[in-house]
Order: C-alpha cells, then sequence, then structure tokens
C-alpha cells in the first residue's frame, strides 16, 4: 500500500507554545556549556593532527558536534521571549530549522520529511520567530494527522514566491594570522574547558590572555592591567557578568564597551532584556571558534 503524502504550503497560519522547550532547555544548561567547548577543541585539535584516519574520526565527530549546536541554537532561537518584530528573513531558512527540530520526532514517527524550497526565493518581511511558530505547527499537525490514519508515511514541505523583495548583503569576518600581537584579553569563566578552548583559538591569532575564575578577582586585574578586551561568562559564583559589568562600567567605561558576555541563559527574559539595553555583544552557549571570532572582531571595533 502507497505511503500517505501530506502537502503543507506557506499559506496556512497557526501557533506553537514553548513552554515545555524553555523548561527542557533550562534542565539541560550544563550541557548547552560544555558543547562549546567540545566544538572548539574538536576544531584546535583537526589542525593540530595531521594524521589521515585520526581527521577522518574527528571530522564525523565534528560534524555531528556542529548539527547538535544547529538543534540547539534553533531551539533557543524559538523558546526566547520575543517582542514582535518584522524584517526581512529567508523563509527556506525558517523552514529548515523548523524540520531541524522536529526531526526526531519525524523519524521515529516513521515518517519521512522531504523540502522543495526554491533557491532563489526572496526575502520576506515577517516576524521570523511567529513564522518559525507557524512552521512547527503545521510540521507537528501533519505528524499528527499521518500518525491518526497510518503507520508511516511523508511530509513534504514547499516554498513558493509571492512578490519580489529585496535580498539583504551578506558580511563576512576574517582574522588574519597575527591579528592579536600586542593586544592583551581577561576571559572570566570558572568552567576550565572553556578556558583552555578560549586561550588556544585567541593565543594561535597573537593575543595576551589571562584568566580569572570568579568576578571579584577579575575585577582586582582590571583595576591593575589595560585590557583591551574582556570576555565574561554571565553565570559565576559570586558576582555574575551583570554585576561585573555594572562595577566596570563605574570604573572603566570605555573597556566596559568592549566586553563580550558568554551565556548559555538567553531564554531568561531578565538576561535578554539586559542584554538588550545594554547593546552588548553577547555569544550563546553552543557556540563555534567561527562566531567566537566573529564576535572578538566585534567587540575589538566598538
Amino acid at each position: 500500500m502507497a505511503r500517505p503524502i501530506i502537502g503543507i504550503t506557506m499559506g496556512d497560519a497557526a501557533g506553537v507554545g514553548p513552554e515545555i522547550i524553555v523548561k527542557a532547555l533550562q534542565q539541560m544548561s550544563p550541557e548547552l556549556r560544555s558543547a562549546s567547548a567540545v566544538i572548539g577543541n574538536l576544531e584546535l585539535l583537526k589542525r593540530a593532527d595531521k594524521d589521515p584516519q585520526h581527521l577522518r574520526f574527528l571530522d564525523m565527530i565534528h560534524k555531528s558536534a556542529l548539527r547538535c549546536q544547529k538543534i540547539v541554537q534553533s531551539l533557543l532561537s524559538f523558546a526566547r521571549r520575543h517582542q514582535p518584530e518584522r524584517k526581512l528573513s529567508s523563509l527556506n531558512e525558517l523552514v529548515e530549522e523548523a524540520v531541524e527540530i522536529l526531526h526526531y520526532q519525524m523519524r521515529t514517527s516513521n515518517i519521512e520529511v522531504s523540502t522543495r524550497l526554491q533557491p532563489d526565493l526572496p526575502k520576506a518581511m515577517v516576524d521570523p520567530h511567529q513564522v518559525q511558530q507557524v512552521f512547527l505547527n503545521l510540521i507537528n499537525n501533519a505528524r499528527q494527522a499521518v500518525e491518526a490514519h497510518r503507520p508511516s508515511g511523508w511530509v513534504r514541505i514547499t516554498t513558493e514566491p509571492s512578490s519580489p523583495s529585496a535580498l539583504l548583503p551578506l558580511a563576512a569576518s576574517v582574522w588574519t594570522v597575527r591579528e592579536g600581537v600586542g593586544k592583551k584579553v581577561l576571559v572570566i569563566d570558572d568552567e576550565e574547558p572553556i578556558l583552555h578552548m578560549v586561550r588556544e583559538a585567541l593565543t594561535e591569532h597573537g593575543y595576551e590572555v589571562d584568566f580569572a575564575q570568579d568576578g571579584e578577582s577579575a575585577l582586582q586585574r582590571l583595576n591593575q592591567v589595560s585590557y583591551d578586551l574582556t570576555l565574561c561568562d554571565w553565570k559565576m559564583p559570586g558576582l555574575n557578568g551583570q554585576q561585573v559589568y555594572e562595577r566596570l562600567r563605574a570604573s572603566n567605561p570605555a573597556l566596559s564597551e568592549r566586553l563580550i558576555f558568554i551565556t548559555g541563559d538567553v531564554i531568561n527574559h531578565k538576561t535578554q532584556q539586559f542584554l538588550h539595553e545594554s547593546n552588548k555583544v553577547c555569544l550563546t552557549k553552543p557556540f563555534s571558534l567561527t562566531e567566537f571570532r566573529t564576535a572578538v572582531s566585534k567587540a575589538l571595533a566598538a
């Protein structure tokens, strides 16, 4: 018997709540923090180890870790509370993110998902968070419809352009080999894997790196040494990242502008509000070396 095919187009609309995902991500917080170190150290190891067999295994591990990172970032984006905001967005990317989030559910329900996404689909002026919720709800509805009638099935997702739209220009950030020569960086974090990964990534490009594992000792260093950049974890024993920033802003306003927060707590409404109001560069765990370098370049240009 042929398996049923359910077609999903972009004309339907519905919503889905993120409360369950928020609770799950909060419970996963330690694992989210460690994922950044796994990805970063894998990238560093791939550069250092030239053995072909080792590189093949490392590449498989790295690809799996990056897929986990993509899923977590999609979940975080979906779970955060957002003020309604329309901006040019790629519907294809929003569809792909929704499919990635529900990949496990669809696979374990014996449902194959296929996408027919037009490569040159113009970007649309939409609220990406609301539209992603629509796509998630549509795919979930399709899964439930198949499960109600068949032991297996297909879900086909298509996108079709309705009107022309301008495309946003792309920008790339590139680090030169010795970009950091002469620049001092203070890293404030209580997690050894993160400290190791950040140190290797920065010293490789000539940066001089110091460490502090709590807010009080970090502020002492900041009062004694002139740093070009500070990276600060959001949650630490003693002073948290926001308290370190506020004290630094009072004593050294210029340096406080060149501070990067590292956090896995972005689903917290107060955290989001503070980061938005202070307009600070923030790295969301888990992050890759490319995202890390982009954030460093952006903060140093402030």
